[in-house]
């Protein structure tokens, strides 16, 4: 890892030429069950001027366990949230299975029920909507 002070980056390299940087995120958790976070990013302003809701957490990325994890199981769900005036909320998921999900959280099941599931203003549409 290299810190580039000029630029406030972390830098993290692979070993070799053809070995790529990685970030690896982890639970220390012994039995993982359904909706245990394996890894979490949060983005926030903490020392913004303005406290109060400018503190908060504007976005987040996590590792969502999608079920029990077992000898033959690790599904996984990739969940995207963003804030506006509340801690950073659900907004999108990938699910295990590559169905993407947008707004679903507002669905009654919460469940991405097609490869591109998009739910707004009370509307489930199970589908893809237009605007």
């Amino acid at each position: 890892m290299l810190w580039d002070e000029a630029n406030d980056t972390l830098d993290i390299r692979g070993a070799t030429a053809a070995g790529p940087g990685k970030l690896k995120l982890s639970t220390g958790e012994l039995t993982v069950v359904n909706g245990d976070i394996l890894g979490r990013i949060d983005f926030q302003a903490p020392l913004e001027g303005s406290s109060s809701d400018s503190r908060l957490v504007g976005a987040s990325i996590w590792a969502e366990a999608d079920d029990a994890f077992s000898g033959t199981n690790n599904e996984t769900d990739i969940v995207f949230a963003t804030g506006s005036s509340e801690t950073a909320a659900e907004k999108a998921r990938l699910s295990k299975d590559g169905r993407l999900g947008v707004g679903t959280s507002a669905n009654t099941s919460g469940a991405v029920d097609a490869k591109l599931h998009v739910c707004g203003a009370g509307q489930d549409y199970g589908g893809i909507n237009l605007h």
